[in-house]
């Protein structure tokens, strides 16, 4: 006969805790699932919306009039107005029209793409990258529609080498999730490959931008500078990118420990190929006004390609 407590130690004795490994995966779930509890909060604070106020019909546009401070804002093909925004005003009617754009767009099916993206890959930075800088940004600064990059690809889902990557799992399942085998036998991210964003018209800004750049440019740095340097009001100011002006590797950059150093780096998954028209020569993007450290300026302290800008800012004037 045992006891209570001789009896519970005799059932657990020999289970072995919880790994490691085994505790990230649950805190990585955790933060999932605390990621996905607040984007159903916001959708149900949509839906509340809708039904506590009434819905006029404007074709296939559902105008719902609102004394939300968040308003005005569009979901699917609902607009979210404000009551206190003139909507006959010259500033009312450009802000509704902006927000025709985007249910005409569909850009709420864009939004929800990248929302169940990060649920899933939260910990993954260039994802929060690719909705701020990317989709808000360029927006604001950018004249023309465009792609983040011509294409994005992985040359393997698998690797014979997993044991060495953290995070491999969840690597292989975002594989999974969001890339597809074509015919060259790599593995496309689709959505970026097809999708195009398009500039913002409300406050949008139509002034001169000065992009500072060096050799420490790299990963959204690039991008972003690449697609807005063709444009009239943008000036690329400094050094060459450390990021090439064709392409690069990222998107997923798991973290790989060599088993017999312990040496440890970062291994892009992913190709990205900026603009495929550009030449395959390694090189970076240019300026388009050089400026290079001097001796005397090194010895001043001074912010040599902040005082170029200052000089073309006063130029310009």
């Amino acid at each position: 006969m045992y006891s209570a407590d001789e009896y519970v130690a005799k059932a657990t004795a020999g289970k072995a805790a919880l790994s490691f490994d085994q505790w990230i995966a649950i805190l990585y779930s955790l933060i999932s699932v605390s990621v996905l509890v607040i984007f159903i909060l916001a959708l149900i604070k949509i839906y509340s919306i809708i039904r506590s106020h009434s819905i006029m019909s404007i074709d296939d546009i559902k105008f719902v009039n609102t004394e939300e401070k968040s308003a005005p804002f569009s979901f699917l093909n609902y607009v979210f107005w404000n009551k206190q925004i003139d909507l006959k005003s010259t500033s009312g009617e450009h802000i509704f029209q902006h927000e025709l754009v985007h249910v005409r767009e569909k850009h709420s099916f864009d939004k929800l793409f990248l929302q169940l993206v990060l649920i899933a890959f939260w910990c993954n930075p260039f994802f929060w990258l690719v909705r701020r800088e990317l989709k808000m940004i360029h927006e604001f600064i950018a004249d023309k529609k465009f792609k983040v990059a011509d294409s994005l690809y992985a040359n393997t889902r698998n690797s014979r080498y997993k044991k060495y990557i953290e995070g491999y799992f969840f690597n292989r399942f975002f594989m999974f999730f969001v890339t597809a085998k074509k015919k060259d036998g790599k593995y496309h991210f689709g959505y970026f490959e097809r999708h195009y964003f398009k500039p913002k018209k409300k406050d949008h800004y139509a002034g001169n931008v000065y992009i500072l750049t060096g050799g420490n440019s790299f990963s959204a740095t690039t991008l972003f500078t690449q697609t807005v340097k063709p444009q009239e009001n943008v000036f690329v100011v400094g050094e060459e990118t450390g990021g090439g002006a064709y392409g690069n590797t990222a998107w997923l950059i798991p973290d790989l420990t060599l088993p017999e150093t312990g040496i440890r780096f970062r291994l892009p998954l992913f190709r990205l190929v900026i603009d495929k028209d550009i030449p395959k020569d390694g090189r970076g993007v240019q300026p388009e006004v050089v400026a290079l450290p001097t001796t005397d300026a090194i010895r001043r302290g001074a912010d040599y390609k902040m005082d170029k800008v200052m000089e073309l800012i006063r130029s310009h004037q």
